[in-house]
């Protein structure tokens, strides 16, 4: 539709349904979208506390061994 054109008003409220109509399903997706965020930054957190916690094993090995860390042990091979 252009800016300064008449237009009945059937067309007008049959367009305006077409645009809620699209602006509903515009939410819909975001709504997901965000959902989906969510779930990728929790999965990102659990990761990444897995991640620590291993790296914490590594070290109480090296420490074990008597290394300061996993480079110092691997240099000494």
């Amino acid at each position: 539709m252009t800016e300064g054109t008449s237009y009945p008003q059937p067309e007008l409220l049959k367009r305006l349904r077409e645009l809620q109509e699209n602006t509903a399903e515009k939410d819909k997706l975001i709504d997901a979208d965000c959902l989906r965020i969510q779930e990728l930054q929790s999965r990102v957190r659990l990761l990444q506390q897995e991640k620590a916690a291993l790296l914490c094993d590594i070290n109480d090995i090296c420490a074990q061994l008597g290394f300061p860390d996993l480079e110092a042990l691997e240099n000494e091979r």
